[in-house]
């Protein structure tokens, strides 16, 4: 062969270089001769092939002795042999003889160039070899052979071009010649070897043939019997074939198959024209043309049709070529159907076969032929149905047939539906609902009876269906397309929601904590369904069911917001069908009405059920869809009840089909009713009578009772014979109703195993007489009505099961979908959405899969036991997250964290154990950076729930001190706002124990400040301080107090038992923790990044919080608010594996925060510290998020108050959590006090400190006082508020009682403020003052004697004060209490100013400290001795200062023990102080003598005057040693005395009872020469007053 083809090459190439001379030299050949030259080498090289093959031939003949002949004298003249005579009608000899003069003849023919012009002609010869009977095998061979080389080589397209008559139907008709001649050859008697050539030559010929130009106009029966040849020669049946020439006719067989389909595309335009005129029916609009149709061949078929244009100029239209495909269907059909095929690899090879034609088919091509469309979805689909219904087959053929589904899923798109509910609803279920268990057997949690028999579903089974449901869910639209017409439709029942549950609960865990491999599978479909979801969020419009829907036209796309009203729906429907399904076998139509009106669904179930579920046959009948706002469901009280009632048992999907049965048949007016309307709803037209009953029966289970059978059977007969009089045998509608019943039992008779004799035809036939009214049926019915009955039973669907499925319950079926099976048309099919309709779904899908995708995946994590499957559960965990992100749905999330905190063991109740599963376990380290992963990614999402366990983490690492160090100093830390007076960090306090996170930093970063060397961490040293304070509050830390000593390490019982690290394996924990979580970003997820959450988000953070301060300060109290709102927690633990089913988890809230808390109370029982540590962690991270987050202040203000208020409450003792909430306060009144719409409740908040118990105080005084200080040096001037300056001024009240530092802070505050320009005090915030100056008069001296002159700068506030409060009695007299504002003001001055700050004055004066009482006599008479101060005071006020305060305190005074003994040890200031006693008596009456005369009475003057000459007696008296006091004693008295005579008060007078009188008997002894004084005063006065007269 290649000896001829490299001759045939070298002729080529000298005949060209030849004709190339010619032209260069001439130059003058046309463009005619130029195109001979080309025709003359091909027809040499056609020439040489057909010689060669020839002489091969002839060879062959002359080695056989039956052919070989001694003389060639047969051949008269030489003449050429009629080549195109026949080959019949001479006898054997001769036609052998013939046979080799054929050949001969042609090889003469050839070689003279006369060349026959049918190609017919030149292939006869080697055709009728074939023929030939009993033909050896190395002749058919080498004829297979030539043949072969013919078809390859085009000889039959090159004939015709060189005859110059196209006529390509002749070329056909050769191939199609030799086609029918190979596949009709049978082989007989030869050896195994000489078969397996011939096999593969007839293979590779007929293969060569159907693929040739050629082969595209053979005839269907032609292309039916080279398929049938193929089959019989790789068919297991009949003679015993070699497995390669068995696999070698497969392989050809698939290439032909493949061949075939891939030209479907050209075939779509002739299918859809004979169908349109054959048929007359509604189709689907479809696209024709031949440009149309051209472009979408050149699509899927480019490479194809270039190499056909190289061969033919204008190929014509294939006409009719599809029915060979519609057999070769129908034939795969019936090969794969179990019920018609027994031998499992004749299935196999059928399923391969259906694969290979459905990948070749470019997509949506077939589905928009009518023909090829009915066999698929009416055959095809029930016979793989059928196949996978049988469970126990082997591993490969269902393995195979699922791969045909998801071919078939992918060709017919849309037209689908049935086949995907089935899928979905029944076999998906079925592999995932039935176990199998040690023994072998699988058992069904179901206790009907009527069940058939279980089926055993071997492992190797169970996961291959699993595998192929995976394939068939992850495709891009497909779960979201199937949702929206599965589940939202009302008549149909949910196919999604249910798989995914059963999914869920396969992924349950064995005793020993592992995944079986179904149960992995189970999750590796959750997880790539969900990874789907994901890709499809982020590619917009990109799906496979673009490539699915191909070119076929759908129905309108719905809104999605009518399909979830639709779904809302078919829940209230849901709860109907529970209730329904609930109420037993006998219920009566009034009861089914009276349950429908209970749920007011009557206007929905007349409506929704009956218009989408009517008979797509009724091509006039137009789609109603369900609409919220339909007319119909507002005219109520038209609504006909016994049609409601019978719409909803008959479409109304999951009702109990025996309750129905017994409904049906009761003998009540409402429930026959009921009945005819039911039987209405079917269409039995022109439908067969057993096809009708079947169809009928199915829908429900016939009661037991006769009487109910025959209304039943009387119904059902009298709406058949309506619907077909003209086309039944029956000549009344009693005769259909016999039949029926007879039909029953024939059913009951032939399918009933207890009955040994069955019933025969005959006898039925005999017993079915005279019932037409008195006339027999015809035989032929009967005969057909007994053989559809007694092959298959008549039962309902739900029982049969897969594999016994009835083309009626299929048909009926199809036309539930809105698909007629008898045309394969569609009329107002139930499809699949459009891809931007399907992705619309996606959120929907992913609320319905995320718990059951949670729960898998939670346990998939407990049962990982290395890091590949660890990697795999995370990866769930993020999908879900990302998904919820995606969708905005912040529960899903929520659970993932909860679920992930599970996993990492962070919340087991002991906190050692808790540090050792977290430390030495990779899978929970894994879990740990996935959690801070997702929440970091995910935040906006996060709500309580899903904050609160991501806090409860966060605690436990930040208790077990791993979390990094930058985040303990950061929440430790008191910041830039808390530092002292000269700007240095204040040191860490005595509550703090020196184990507690960020210690070390804290104490290290002040020590610094203050010169002290600190760079030994606390944790490992001791010191005398931290000794004693670890012996005060050991018993509440749980640390132990010790003496000093000189070890550098502290003992470790004094740490608590959870940070002690003593094992090698503790010490190795510790590491790898800090290592996992130094990767984890704790601080920019909860403080970084809180600026940038939603405010939802950020909200539900705080809330989280204070929830989790709240447990932890009240662990035996249950908080109530948080079932309102808490989901359901669907996370297993290793501890738990119990299966979680929905409907548990709907009830479980309660149940899990009440574990939540015991587990907390369990942790913090006995461990105060640690719960100490929590709760500072909680409230240091609040002031952290707050402070970063200042433009929702007011947003976030309330939460961080209760928490707060919660830590700071009266009753909180001593302890850190105490000082780190005083921290916070502080720092957020520093840093937001001036804002103006927070301000007032912010400096509200620092109250929190005033109703601290005194103990409480004390201990967090100096942060007060230091945050105090640095408030009003920052804030002082935008408090305006009274409320606001009371509290501060409490605070500084009370710091004054506590120890230094916190004292000098106070005071430095209150002098501040006094000093400031901005004046702070006011009218009602003069009395707090008054308190927090006289508080640190209490203190020690120095600030005591400072305190006082802050005293005097009040004093000098009183005018002011004083004048605004005349100023408010004028514009509001009403304030004021009596109509004289002027004294009255007076009065009210007094007694609210005055009279306190005098008597402040009168105490210090008294105080037995001598720097005190001196400073504050000096001051205080300074302050009544400088100008005007008192003026205004009234009578009653002047004699109250001098009763109740001048006179007294100068007698207290001098008989006050201290200062006695001050003056009697000769301390000046003391000797000074009371040389100043009397002076300031008289100086104070001197200055307002004149106002007293006026406002007091004489009698009031007389004795006021008196007391006060009294009181300088008194003093005199008690010192007359002491010359000072007695010199000022007489001074001040003289004085007195004088200045009163001068005046006129007193006069000289010789009465006894005048107040000269009394006047001179007093001041008698204290002056002895007074009256001398006065003469000497009244002489000048004299001479004063003559010299002005003068």
């Amino acid at each position: 062969m290649q000896q001829l083809q490299s001759r045939v090459l070298q002729t080529i190439e000298a005949h060209s270089s030849r004709v190339d001379n010619c032209l260069r030299e001439e130059q003058v050949e046309t463009g005619r001769e130029v195109q001979g030259s080309i025709l003359f080498f091909q027809k040499r090289e056609i020439a040489d092939v057909i010689l060669s093959e020839a002489r091969k031939v002839l060879a062959v003949l002359r080695r056989n002795p039956r052919f070989s002949q001694p003389d060639n004298t047969d051949l008269p003249n030489g003449s050429v042999y009629l080549l195109s005579s026949t080959f019949g009608g001479v006898n054997k000899n001769g036609d052998e003889t013939r046979l080799v003069k054929n050949i001969k003849l042609l090889k003469s023919a050839f070689a003279s160039e006369s060349w026959p012009k049918d190609p017919r002609t030149i292939f006869k010869p080697f055709v009728d070899l074939l023929r030939v009977e009993d033909l050896p095998g190395s002749i058919i061979a080498c004829v297979l052979s030539s043949l072969n080389r013919f078809i390859v080589y085009r000889v039959p397209c090159a004939l015709v071009e060189l005859s110059g008559n196209v006529c390509w139907e002749e070329a056909a008709k050769s191939v199609e010649d030799i086609v029918e001649t190979v596949s009709c050859l049978r082989l007989g008697s030869f050896d195994s070897s000489t078969d397996d050539v011939i096999i593969s030559r007839i293979c590779e010929l007929l293969s060569h043939c159907v693929n040739s130009p050629e082969g595209e106009y053979l005839s269907n029966e032609a292309l039916v019997r080279c398929i049938e040849a193929f089959l019989r020669m790789c068919s297991p049946r009949g003679k015993k074939r070699s497995d390669c020439s068995r696999k070698v006719a497969e392989s050809y067989l698939r290439t032909t198959i493949g061949y075939l389909f891939s030209r479907a595309p050209l075939l779509i335009h002739e299918n859809t024209t004979e169908h349109t005129f054959t048929k007359e029916g509604k189709h689907l609009p479809l696209q024709t043309g031949k440009e149309e149709e051209q472009a979408f061949s050149t699509k899927h078929n480019g490479s194809n049709l270039e190499d056909k244009s190289t061969t033919y100029n204008n190929p014509p239209h294939i006409k009719h070529n599809y029915r060979s495909l519609v057999w070769f269907l129908s034939l795969g059909a019936r090969m794969v159907d179990p019920i018609i095929t027994q031998n499992i690899e004749e299935r196999l090879i059928g399923l391969e076969l259906l694969e290979v034609a459905l990948h070749s088919a470019p997509r949506g091509s077939l589905a928009q032929m009518p023909c090829i469309r009915k066999i698929l979805l009416r055959d095809v689909c029930r016979a793989l149905l059928r196949c996978l219904g049988m469970l126990n087959d082997p591993s490969t053929l269902i393995s195979s047939s699922f791969s045909v589904v998801v071919c078939l899923i992918n060709t017919l798109g849309p037209y689908t539906t049935p086949l995907v509910q089935m899928i979905l609803s029944r076999i998906a279920r079925s592999v995932l609902l039935k176990e199998q268990h040690e023994d072998g057997s699988s058992r069904h949690n179901n206790n009907n009876n009527n069940q058939p028999t279980t089926i055993v579903i071997s492992p190797v089974i169970r996961e291959i269906a699993l595998d192929s449901l995976a394939a068939l869910l992850q495709k891009q639209g497909f779960l979201s397309a199937s949702y929206a017409v599965l589940d939202c439709q009302l008549n149909e029942p949910d196919a999604v929601e249910p798989l995914l549950e059963a999914l869920a609960e396969k992924t349950v865990l064995t005793n020993e904590g592992k995944l079986t491999a179904s149960g992995y599978m189970s999750f590796e479909i959750f997880l790539a369904c969900m990874d789907t979801l994901a890709t499809r969020s982020f590619v917009p419009n990109d799906s496979d069911m673009d490539r699915i829907f191909g070119r076929v036209s759908r129905m309108p796309d719905v809104s999605i917001e009518q399909v979830r009203s639709k779904k809302r729906l078919k829940k209230r429907m849901d709860q109907l069908v529970k209730e329904f399904n609930s109420v037993g076998p006998t219920t009566s139509g009034t009861q089914v009405i009276d349950l429908i009106r209970k749920h007011d669904l009557l206007a929905q179930v007349s409506f929704c059920c009956s218009s989408e579920s009517t008979s797509p046959r009724t091509s006039s009948s137009p789609s109603v869809r369900f609409s919220p706002k339909s007319p119909v469901l507002s005219s109520f009280h038209d609504i006909d009840a016994t049609k409601a009632a019978a719409s909803f048992l008959r479409f109304t999907p999951g009702l109990n089909k025996t309750t129905i049965g017994s409904c049906l048949g009761e003998p009540d007016e409402i429930s026959m009713n009921i009945l005819k309307n039911y039987v209405r709803l079917f269409d039995f037209k022109d439908r067969p009578f057993t096809t009708s009953l079947r169809v009928f029966l199915e829908s429900f289970r016939l009661p037991g009772e006769a009487q109910k059978i025959d209304r039943i059977l009387q119904s059902f007969s009298e709406h058949f014979y309506e619907q077909n009089k003209n086309s039944t045998p029956f000549y009344s509608a009693d005769a259909a109703h016999v039949l029926a019943f007879a039909c029953i039992m024939l059913n009951t008779d032939q399918h009933n195993s207890s009955i040994k004799k069955k019933m025969t035809l005959e006898e039925f036939i005999s017993n079915s007489r005279g019932i037409n009214d008195g006339h027999d049926l015809p035989r032929e019915f009967l005969r057909d009505v007994y053989a559809s009955i007694s092959s298959v039973e008549i039962r309902m669907s739900d029982e049969s099961g897969l594999h016994a499925l009835t083309e009626d319950h299929w048909d009926e079926q199809l036309r539930k979908m809105g698909i007629d099976p008898e045309s394969g048309e569609s009329n107002h099919m139930l499809a699949f959405p459009s891809p931007a309709k399907a992705k619309e779904f996606d959120e929907d899908v992913f609320l319905i899969a995320w718990k059951p995708m949670l729960t898998a995946t939670c346990r998939a994590l407990s049962a990982a036991r290395d890091g590949d499957e660890v990697q795999s559960a995370i990866e769930g965990f993020l999908i879900i997250a990302r998904l919820a992100t995606v969708f905005r749905q912040p529960e899903p999330v929520d659970q993932v964290i909860i679920g992930l905190s599970i996993a990492s063991k962070l919340c087991q109740s002991n906190l050692h154990e808790c540090f050792l599963s977290f430390g030495l376990s990779i899978n929970c380290q894994m879990a740990v950076v996935a959690l801070y992963g997702i929440a970091r990614q995910c935040g906006d999402c996060l709500r309580e729930n899903g904050w609160e366990a991501l806090l409860h983490c966060t605690m436990r690492l930040y208790i077990l001190k791993l979390v990094p160090s930058n985040l303990e100093h950061l929440l430790f830390g008191d910041g830039e706002e808390l530092v002292d007076l000269d700007g240095n960090p204040l040191p860490p306090s005595d509550m703090i124990p020196c184990w507690w996170p960020g210690y070390y930093d804290a104490s290290h970063s002040a020590g610094e400040s203050s010169g002290q060397d600190s760079r030994k961490d606390p944790v490992n040293s001791s010191t005398s301080k931290l000794s004693s304070v670890l012996s005060a509050f050991g018993g509440f830390f749980g640390l132990g107090g010790g003496d000093d000593s000189s070890d550098d390490e502290m003992d470790a019982a004094s740490l608590p038992y959870f940070l002690v690290r003593n094992s090698a394996e503790e010490v190795e924990a510790e590491k790898l923790g800090r290592k996992c979580v130094a990767d984890c970003p704790i601080d920019e997820i909860f403080i970084v990044d809180s600026r940038f959450l939603r405010a939802e988000a950020i909200v539900a953070l705080l809330q989280s919080i204070a929830r989790v301060v709240n447990q932890l300060l009240s662990p035996g109290n249950h908080n109530n608010n948080n079932n309102s709102n808490n989901n359901d927690v669907v996370v297993t633990n290793s501890q738990d594996q119990s299966s979680l089913d929905s409907s548990a988890e709907d009830n479980n809230n309660d149940t899990t925060n009440k574990k939540k808390l015991e587990e907390w109370e369990e942790t913090f029982k006995d461990d105060v510290a640690a719960r100490e540590c929590a709760v500072s962690f909680c409230v240091d991270l609040m002031r952290e998020i707050l402070l970063r987050n200042r433009d929702r202040l007011s947003l976030l203000w309330p939460y961080c108050y209760e928490i707060l208020e919660k830590v700071l409450s009266p009753f909180t003792e001593p302890c850190p959590s105490l000082e780190r909430a005083t921290v916070t306060l502080l720092r957020v009144v520093i840093r937001y006090g001036h804002r103006e719409e927070l301000s007032i409740e912010i400096f509200r908040c620092l109250n929190l400190f005033v109703k601290l118990n005194s103990r409480s105080f004390e201990a967090v005084s100096e942060r007060i006082a230091a945050g105090l200080y640095h408030i009003c040096r920052i804030h002082a001037t935008v408090i305006e508020h009274t409320s606001s300056w009371h509290t501060l001024l409490s605070l500084l009240e009370n710091l004054a009682r506590c120890p230094s530092p916190a004292n000098v802070f106070g005071f430095e505050t209150v002098s501040y403020l006094l000093e400031s320009k901005d004046k702070p005090v006011y009218r009602e915030t003069f009395a707090p003052w008054l308190d927090a100056i006289l508080a640190y008069t209490e203190a020690p001296i120095p600030i005591a004697v400072r305190a006082i002159e802050c005293l005097s700068i009040l004093a000098q506030q009183l005018p002011k004060i004083l004048g605004d409060l005349a100023d408010s009695g004028n514009q509001h007299p009403s304030s004021l209490e009596s109509s004289d504002s002027k004294d009255d003001g007076k009065s009210r001055a007094w007694n609210e100013f005055w009279s306190p700050l005098l008597n402040a004055y009168c105490c210090l004066c008294l105080d037995e400290r001598a720097e005190v009482r001196n400073q504050a006599f000096l001051s205080f008479e300074k302050m009544l001795t400088a100008g005007n101060q008192l003026q205004d005071l009234s009578g009653e006020d002047c004699k109250c200062l001098f009763y109740d305060l001048l006179l007294p305190l100068s007698c207290d005074l001098m008989m006050q023990r201290k200062f006695v003994q001050n003056v009697a040890s000769g301390d000046k200031l003391s000797r000074k102080v009371q040389a100043k006693i009397p002076t300031l008596v008289s100086k104070l009456f001197l200055l307002h003598h004149a106002t007293l005369s006026q406002l007091l009475n004489a009698e009031e003057f007389e004795k006021l005057w008196l007391q006060v000459l009294h009181n300088l007696n008194w003093i005199l008296k008690q010192r007359e040693e002491d010359d000072m006091l007695a010199d000022q004693v007489h001074e001040a008295t003289k004085n007195l005395v004088l200045v009163l005579y001068a005046d006129g008060t007193i006069a000289p007078s010789e009465n006894e009872d005048s107040l000269w009188k009394k006047t001179l008997a007093i001041t008698t002894s204290l002056v002895p020469d007074i009256e001398n004084h006065i003469k000497q005063r009244s002489r000048a006065q004299s001479t004063t007053d003559e010299s002005n007269i003068d």
